[in-house]
């Protein structure tokens, strides 16, 4: 699981370089983080 979201993470940083998904890839480690 916490493999799947470490690529998850990378990839949309990858595809998202300028910014254009950080706020989403936050909210999505924060939930992440408050599941676990």
């Amino acid at each position: 699981m916490f493999g799947g979201f470490c690529l998850l993470f990378f990839c949309c940083v990858r595809i998202f370089p300028f910014g254009g998904a950080t706020v989403f890839c936050q909210m999505f480690l924060v939930v992440v983080i408050g599941f676990f």
